[in-house]
């Protein structure tokens, strides 16, 4: 019983440290790959609000691991950034940059962050990302895409001739030829760093730029080829051609739904017209419109993260409880284990205590009636004629009471049998303490159901009642001992009276000690009385 106790708090104490979720970091995979999904569905459906909800259910989960929050959050930078809020997109890639630690990340993450930086024409900081950019990829075609983003910084700070350094080069880069997509905002830009030049082949490289971009149906890309163009023409002092690409742009731009190229293109116009009017009310409107939207956008974003805040705040406020309730459980059971190992070595020392005891009682008994009697035997046969009849009936007396000694000795320290003959071994404890002063009779060891009763509980009962027999024999000076065995529903009782002179010799109250330690360890009740002899009585819980 004790082992399985022992067991049961090991296996108890395995399932709670397994079950806690700050001892193993735990990615739900399948759960991150449906909500990826999710954002990804939404944002292409231009639902860029429950893109960014989805995004941040990753990005403030710890449950998640680093790289799956990575990515959640540079996909927020990156939605931020086309909402036209490069601060909220700065903020986020720091944080991204912050708890990174794959270092594939780590050129994407910088190129957004140095993009970010751009267009809030904090120039320095920008080029400084961009070029961190650069040294974190061995990707031909991401570092001349990054490459490029880094001659827009120069464009839009006026550094035309770093442009033009940084871009030239890329025009021979394999592995961007291969990809008309990005070579052509090559093309296109180094363009417009050669007209910003005044250099004659500006022409040439936006016709080309746009070729390209005709060629892959780009046709959102074509609203820059467009843009270009028409500044060129309006350097050239061509209004026509000038206000033809400028229209088409606009045109694009609407089509397409991005306000800020259509105010570009409208700004062309409105400077390359005399009836303006039209053009500036249309230009107020989208002006406006822009930042109506941009303000809801925002204020939806906010919504959106504040929320995330308080869901996350209130989750870890959750897992802080979670952690203390498994910390005080596994305390209880690391508890029960250090008592349950105390009480077993307790046990042991009690039991061996008791080896002891009965190896001491049994050497005191051999010593003091065995002995003493095997060495008066002894002295009388070597001092007396033992062919007389009477000497030798008295020799054979002694003999015999030896005998009788010996054989209580080995009954109060053998094996008892708990089986089907323990009513039999009872009964015959009892009466081996009949002799021609002593009367003992029993009532009830037959009528109770010895097979209901564990055998630890049937050997105390035994021990018990040998005890009180034994303490009897010798202090109790009576002649006559009545002993019965009641069987209830829940409980035997046993009632023990004799007529002798109850507790006044010490020596029996020691005895009646261990009496009561027996029945108490198998959670059982005793009580006695001492008058006109002693009364005990005991229940034990079947």
């Amino acid at each position: 019983m004790k082992n399985n106790l022992f067991y049961s708090l090991i296996v108890l104490l395995v399932l709670v440290l397994n079950s806690c979720s700050f001892f193993e970091q735990k990615e739900p995979i399948i759960e991150f790959k449906l909500i990826k999904q999710k954002a990804l569905d939404a944002e292409n459906n231009n639902k860029v609000d429950s893109a960014f909800y989805y995004l941040n259910t990753i990005s403030n989960d710890e449950n998640y691991i680093l790289d799956n929050r990575v990515y959640a959050k540079l996909e927020k930078a990156r939605l931020y950034y086309l909402q036209c809020d490069y601060i909220e997109s700065e903020s986020e890639t720091i944080e991204a940059i912050a708890i990174n630690t794959n270092p594939v990340y780590n050129s994407y993450l910088h190129n957004m962050l140095g993009t970010a930086f751009q267009e809030q024409r904090k120039f320095d900081k920008a080029t400084e990302q961009l070029y961190l950019a650069t040294k974190n990829t061995t990707d031909s075609l991401h570092n001349a895409v990054i490459q490029s983003n880094l001659s827009l910084v120069y464009l839009d700070n006026e550094e035309y001739n770093k442009a033009i350094q940084t871009l030239e080069p890329l025009l021979n880069n394999k592995a961007l030829k291969e990809n008309p997509f990005f070579f052509s905002k090559v093309v296109d830009n180094l363009g417009y760093a050669y007209l910003k030049k005044g250099l004659p082949e500006a022409q040439t490289l936006l016709e080309k730029g746009l070729q390209i971009r005709d060629s892959i149906d780009d046709n959102f890309s074509k609203i820059s080829s467009y843009i270009h163009l028409s500044n060129y023409f309006e350097q050239k002092l061509d209004i026509e051609k000038t206000n033809e690409f400028a229209l088409k742009a606009y045109s694009i731009a609407t089509a397409s739904k991005s306000p800020d190229d259509r105010l570009e293109a409208l700004d062309i116009i409105i400077k390359n017209n005399t009836d303006t009017k039209e053009w500036y009310l249309k230009y107020a409107h989208i002006n406006d419109s822009i930042q109506k939207e941009r303000n809801f956008n925002k204020n939806q974003f906010a919504q959106i993260k504040y929320d995330a805040s308080k869901s996350e705040t209130q989750s870890k406020i959750l897992k802080t409880q979670k952690e203390k309730l498994t910390i005080s459980i596994v305390a209880i059971i690391l508890l029960s284990l250090i008592s349950f190992i105390l009480i077993r070595i307790k046990n042991k020392q009690k039991q061996l205590k008791t080896v002891y005891d009965t190896e001491t009682r049994i050497s005191k008994q051999l010593h003091d009636e065995l002995a003493n009697d095997v060495f008066n035997t002894l002295t009388f046969i070597e001092n007396q004629d033992i062919s007389t009849t009477q000497d030798k009936e008295r020799i054979v007396n002694e003999i015999d009471k030896i005998y009788k000694r010996t054989r209580s000795i080995s009954h109060e320290n053998s094996s008892i049998e708990v089986g089907t003959e323990y009513p039999k071994e009872l009964r015959a404890l009892l009466n081996n303490f009949i002799t021609s002063e002593i009367q003992v009779a029993t009532k009830g060891i037959d009528e109770v159901n010895w097979n209901k009763i564990l055998p630890i509980k049937k050997i105390a009962l035994y021990r018990v009642l040998q005890e009180l027999m034994v303490n009897m024999k010798k202090h109790s000076k009576c002649s006559l001992v009545f002993v019965a065995i009641i069987s209830n529903k829940d409980t035997l009782e046993i009632k023990y009276s004799d007529n002798g002179i109850g507790l006044q010799e010490e020596k029996f109250k020691i005895g009646l000690q261990n009496v009561e330690n027996r029945i108490k360890s198998i959670n059982g009740t005793i009580t006695f009385e001492s008058n006109n002899g002693l009364k005990v009585k005991i229940n034990i819980p079947i």
